[in-house]
């Protein structure tokens, strides 16, 4: 519910009429695994990397994961040696 609430309130942001909003819902995939594919492909070429990794972080996972974590996989992705590079207190 969610995301179909996100897909409206952007046609919302840009303006759209009450047609187009209403064209929204219609694409709108009633199977779960089409809408999630549906998703993931409107995501830019860009991102798909750091999307990959986020959601393989995310599956892999025994139980959700903090924010902290994912935090932690974007610092990694910018430099993978931020780590190493940190400087280390008792």
């Amino acid at each position: 519910m969610f995301l179909i609430t996100r897909l409206l309130r952007d046609g919302l942001t840009n303006f759209d009429p009450l047609p187009d909003l209403q064209r929204r819902l219609e694409r709108i995939p009633t199977d779960l695994g089409k809408f999630f594919k549906v998703m993931l492909e409107s995501v830019e070429p860009f991102y798909h990397k750091k999307m990959a990794g986020t959601l393989q972080l995310a599956l892999t996972a025994k139980k959700p994961l903090s924010v902290m974590i994912y935090s932690f996989y974007d610092l990694e992705y910018k430099d993978n040696c931020y780590a190493i590079k940190e400087k280390v207190e008792p």
